[in-house]
């Protein structure tokens, strides 16, 4: 009977529900705290690993996606006329990041930010232009299944993308300061509503 069926679903989605909540309260314990990872940036940034410091930079301050950070370094704005692609655009004290690839797209549509920070400015401009972030060894652009273990591989501890975004929200509720704008500028950042961000990330913080 459909009955029996719709009260299955609902007890599974209460099973669900209590699972992420247990796994979050895990991850609290045992995720780094935001100014680690602020750290490793700088490290980054004294050591000269620019391509490392770009990616992580994007994850650690946007708390994006993988496919997100995947994106094509140009000074040519001609390049953008091909949206099947993202985009650091490279221009003389700024940076625009074009993103048209990312697993909300068709919800959001594409989406713009422009970064400032100087020693963002100065990584970028160390890397080769005309070229994708995310290269193997020789040169060539990774494909899109190896993306999720080309990340963990060059952040702080091996962490996963969700795991960083887990360690930005967490930071924003702890600190107490205009925690619902903040959230508001993550969910627009990240492509996802308050209440996924909520169920699924939020270390803390229960919306209703």
């Amino acid at each position: 009977p459909t009955e029996t069926l719709v009260a299955y679903r609902d007890l599974i989605l209460q099973q669900k529900e209590a699972h992420l909540k247990e796994r979050n309260k895990n991850k609290n314990n045992t995720l780094p705290q935001f100014t680690e990872l602020t750290k490793y940036l700088k490290s980054l940034m004294d050591t000269d690993e620019y391509r490392k410091y770009v990616l992580n930079f994007l994850l650690t301050n946007y708390g994006v996606r993988n496919e997100d950070v995947d994106v094509f370094i140009t000074e040519n704005k001609d390049d953008l006329k091909d949206e099947t692609r993202n985009y650091l655009l490279v221009q003389s004290t700024q940076i625009q990041w074009i993103r048209n690839v990312y697993k909300t797209f068709k919800t959001y549509g594409t989406k713009k930010i422009v970064i400032r920070n100087k020693d963002f400015v100065i990584a970028l401009n160390q890397l080769p232009h005309n070229e994708w972030l995310l290269i193997d060894p020789k040169g060539e652009h990774i494909i899109p299944s190896s993306v999720g273990r080309y990340i963990q591989d060059r952040t702080f501890n091996g962490l996963s993308e969700g795991d960083i975004f887990k360690v930005l929200v967490r930071d924003i509720t702890q600190k107490g300061k205009n925690v619902l704008s903040k959230l508001k500028q993550v969910s627009e950042w990240r492509g996802a509503n308050l209440k996924t961000i909520a169920e699924f990330y939020d270390l803390d913080l229960e919306l209703e």
